[in-house]
């Protein structure tokens, strides 16, 4: 367990420290969401009884090959996005993602490619700069089979032991 976890941290919004939350600051879900009255889904965050709109911070694209064996979603911030009012966490403004998977052997969806660009400040201290790429590749399609089989047990040398040794003997 790690530090968000902490069941002594609160949250800036009250609801979110009721103890019969759904969402305290331990557990902030995304989701999509729809204003009241309005049919445009966002993403947000669940925090107490409130949304946090995600989206007013976040532009993203998502697409998929002409076949649809190609999936990629690219994401980037198009201003800073502030955990606690900026005390927590601040994601800055040009932070990207880029996620894309592949329908592989017509069965499943699985990663090709991951890439993340990063810039952070926690807790008003630390800065944080990530910049990472990854490729994924060379999936293989393969069975395995175990056997178990019990046996004698062996000595130090790997040999059986030598009947007499095995069982002791009545006086």
């Amino acid at each position: 367990m790690n530090k968000t976890h902490d069941p002594a941290l609160t949250s800036w919004i009250e609801s979110a420290n009721a103890p019969d939350t759904d969402f305290p600051i331990q557990n902030l879900p995304f989701g999509v969401f729809s204003r009241k009255g309005d049919s445009e889904r966002r993403v947000g965050v669940a925090i107490g009884d409130q949304i946090v709109d995600v989206g007013e911070s976040l532009s993203a694209n998502l697409w998929s090959g002409k076949a649809r064996d190609v999936a990629r979603l690219e994401a980037y911030f198009v201003g800073d996005f502030r955990f606690g009012g900026g005390l927590i966490a601040n994601l800055q403004k040009g932070t990207s993602f880029v996620f894309e998977q592949a329908y592989i052997n017509n069965e499943v969806w699985l990663p090709t490619y991951e890439e993340a660009h990063i810039g952070a400040r926690v807790l008003l201290v630390k800065s944080i700069q990530v910049n990472e790429v990854t490729r994924y590749s060379d999936y293989k399609k393969f069975n395995v089979e175990s056997i178990a089989t019990l046996g004698k047990p062996k000595n130090a040398n790997g040999a059986e032991p030598p009947p007499e040794a095995a069982a002791p003997k009545p006086d």
